[in-house]
């Protein structure tokens, strides 16, 4: 779901050219006003404190994901669809805000990020101060942000997210620096990557594209090869009917701006 909100919800979609020759018709309205209301319907289920025993790690995962989506979603420039969101986030922020959120970060480092995306929504709803606030405060005072190992796609969700507030850190590398290091700088190819792989490149390129809303910072050769990579992917995972890793790759395409073809049609 996330994946479609990304690309239709995004207020940026109409300066895309490859949109409009590429939407077969109403089929990307009709399916993003679906995973809108799945979302709506479903959205008790992200609550991850529910069972006062146990917080679920996954469903803290999975509550950012919405914040996320929301984040997105409130660009949208049809005034419907962008209130129903509001109150999606709100809902978000409400769970954040009943719960003793830093205390779970403190103790997994690894949900930091989630953190920052939950300041960032409050941000623009002007919900501030937001009980995650202090706790983001206190892991930068104690120079405890990177106390556990990530990826390089990991660590540019990390930067990238903590970016979002505007986080004061001493030494934070660049998304470019980030890049360098990453599987998708090497320009794999296709055959020989697993899905894992392939999730890690969609998002370097959510990333490097700030979610489609900046052309990357690639070199012309750089970025045909990862406008190639994507299509290939596009393909591939179209012929599998993997659903989940075909709207992260069509996501890639449109924020990539590649051009319009017959594998993104057919995709929708």
């Amino acid at each position: 779901v996330e994946p479609i909100v990304m690309i239709y919800f995004n207020k940026l979609r109409r300066s895309m050219r490859v949109w409009r020759k590429t939407d077969g018709g109403s089929l990307p309205l009709e399916i993003g006003v679906r995973a809108l209301g799945w979302l709506e319907a479903n959205r008790a289920r992200f609550n991850p404190f529910l069972d006062p025993r146990r917080v679920d790690p996954l469903k803290v995962k999975a509550l950012s994901e919405l914040g996320f989506a929301c984040l997105v979603g409130l660009q949208s420039e049809v005034p419907e669809f962008a209130e129903r969101f509001r109150r999606l986030a709100d809902h978000t922020l409400d769970i954040v805000e009943a719960n003793e959120f830093g205390s779970v970060v403190a103790e997994n480092p690894t949900l930091v990020a989630a953190l920052a995306t939950f300041e960032a929504l409050g941000r623009q709803l002007g919900r501030l101060p937001c009980r995650s606030l202090p706790a983001l405060d206190s892991l930068v005072a104690h120079n405890s942000l990177e106390s556990t190992e990530r990826c390089s796609f990991q660590r540019m969700d990390f930067f990238y997210s903590l970016g979002q507030i505007g986080t004061d850190l001493a030494v934070a590398p660049t998304l470019a620096e980030l890049y360098r290091e990453t599987l998708l700088a090497t320009r794999p190819e296709a055959p020989f990557l697993d899905n894992r792989d392939s999730y890690c490149i969609t998002h370097v390129v959510f990333y490097l594209t700030a979610m489609g809303r900046v052309r990357p910072d690639l070199s012309a050769g750089d970025l045909a090869a990862v406008q190639q990579l994507i299509r290939t992917l596009l393909g591939l995972y179209l012929r599998r009917g993997d659903l989940d890793l075909l709207a992260e790759c069509l996501t890639c395409h449109y924020q990539l701006r590649s051009a319009p073809g017959p594998l993104a049609e057919a995709s929708w």
